[in-house]
């Protein structure tokens, strides 16, 4: 599977995180996922929960983060406490911003309580479809 995962990520120009979310969001079908993301590559992405951001030649971001995003030191959207600068923030692909507290209070509840449905948690911002990377759940979860 990792090979897959590497070629595609190859194939599609995106990260291998990026890859396996929308693998798992075209249930594997890599005919179906190819044809869709070839010709309506952003409904493609969206479908995934997937962000890419646009950069310029040198590799620099040429757009901001989602304008919406949470500051990056102050209220933490999901309890709404002022953070000093002591408390780490965890900054998703969306540029939504949670305390880290906060965040992995939030995947293990989505684990304990959706159960195999939270194989593919997204962004807990309201509204933000953004799908959370397996490699940033690892790095949280408790």
């Amino acid at each position: 599977m990792k090979r897959t995962i590497e070629e595609l990520s190859g194939l599609l120009n995106v990260k291998e995180d990026d890859a396996y979310i929308i693998s798992r969001a075209f249930h594997w079908k890599r005919e179906k996922l190819l044809d869709d993301f070839f010709n309506q590559p952003e409904k493609a992405l969206e479908k995934a929960g997937v962000i890419l951001k646009e950069k310029n030649e040198e590799g620099e971001k040429m757009v901001e983060d989602n304008p919406q995003s949470a500051p990056s030191v102050g209220i933490c959207p999901i309890c709404y406490e002022e953070v000093s600068e002591e408390v780490d923030f965890v900054k998703l692909e969306c540029g939504h911003e949670f305390c880290v507290e906060c965040f992995s209070t939030y995947l293990s509840t989505s684990i304990e309580f959706k159960g195999p449905l939270a194989l593919s948690p997204s962004c807990p911002q309201h509204t933000c479809s953004s799908a959370v990377p397996d490699s940033t759940i690892m790095d949280y979860l408790r």
